[in-house]
């Protein structure tokens, strides 16, 4: 008997348990900014920065960035448009007028124009002699 006994009241004080959660619940849904459900989380505390090393760069990046800062100084010394400049980039990687128009999103007709300005500016008449003269760019220096 002693064993039912306990039993009912442990149901009880857990029934007595959730309707008080459930109360609260409903309090604080209503007056949040008194009875708060969840506390606040403190502000967060900055960790003095650890120094880490530089990951190594992407080589094709490297020299990407290389062909870049070339006909940079290549545009700036041809007097080449904007639109010269990008084309100019990619016929010194090596690309067709059908690749870069793709990637410029021009017609090839386009691209093929802006290829004879270059070579009209700089005085060439191949992509060979093109990359030629950007590879042998210094700053400020015309080839």
């Amino acid at each position: 008997m002693a064993t039912d006994f306990g039993k009912g009241w442990l149901t009880v004080a857990a029934m007595v348990l959730i309707m008080l959660v459930c109360a609260y619940i409903v309090v604080a849904t209503v007056r949040p900014d008194q009875y708060a459900i969840v506390a606040e989380e403190p502000e967060p505390v900055e960790a003095p920065p650890t120094p880490m090393a530089e990951p190594d760069p992407d080589p094709e990046a490297v020299v990407e960035q290389h062909y870049k800062h070339k006909c940079a100084e290549a545009t700036r010394a041809f007097n080449l448009t904007p639109r010269e400049g990008e084309i100019l980039f990619y016929l010194v990687k090596g690309r067709n007028a059908r690749h870069i128009a793709d990637q410029l999103y021009v017609a090839e007709r386009t691209v093929k124009t802006h290829t004879y300005h270059i070579y009209q500016k700089m005085g060439i008449h191949s992509q060979q002699e093109l990359i030629d003269i950007v590879e042998a760019q210094e700053a400020g220096e015309k080839a």
